[in-house]
């Protein structure tokens, strides 16, 4: 059991959450100055909400502190970061982080940067369609173990890529090519403005 206590109210109107969220992330020169730093974030009474900016900045400090004793490059420590995040997820395959905040700024388009992302990754695609199909995963829906084999077919090639991924059944002769049908997730069809 921690010698650290957090209240798990959920109507918590205490600022230590804001407070927490709104410090600077420290640069500490020292194990020491690390070490009393993630003490000064730990100690006091916790809520639900500041045990994660606790956790965060904690995590964020530890690695400044570490790609100071390192000498890493700005690159270094922004690959460090996502590797924190695909240990910590247990992400197996590539991933990206995309700002909803380029939305605000016409010269970017997220879905131009996404479909960018999914054509690099074409062949891990592909390929990882095909190692489901030959690890013998079928207790997948026939649905899935179809869209899977479609992805296997691509063989990385992200225009086809795309069409599967829109619903299309690239392989299929032109004038017989329709959407796929593709079960939608009851939650998206609640949010979904009556017609």
């Amino acid at each position: 059991m921690s010698e650290h206590d957090w209240d798990p109210d959920f109507e918590d109107k205490s600022d230590r959450e804001k407070i927490l969220r709104e410090t600077d992330t420290p640069w500490p020169r020292t194990l020491a100055e690390l070490n009393n730093f993630i003490s000064s974030v730990i100690n006091g009474t916790h809520t639900y909400g500041s045990v994660v900016e606790a956790m965060g900045l904690a995590a964020a400090a530890t690695l400044n502190y570490m790609g100071s004793e390192l000498g890493v490059t700005g690159f270094q420590a922004s690959c460090a970061d996502l590797v924190t995040i695909r240990r910590q997820r247990g992400l197996k395959g590539p991933f990206t982080l995309m700002k909803l905040e380029d939305l605000m700024y016409p010269q970017y388009n997220l879905h131009d940067k996404l479909d960018e992302f999914i054509g690099e990754c074409g062949e891990w695609i592909s390929d990882e369609a095909k190692r489901r199909l030959e690890k013998d995963e079928h207790c997948a829906h026939e649905k899935v173990i179809a869209h899977w084999q479609k992805l296997a077919k691509c063989e990385g090639n992200f225009p086809l890529i795309s069409k599967v991924l829109r619903g299309f059944d690239p392989f299929r002769e032109e004038e017989e090519a329709e959407p796929c049908e593709v079960e939608s997730d009851p939650a998206e069809k609640a949010n979904e403005p009556d017609r």
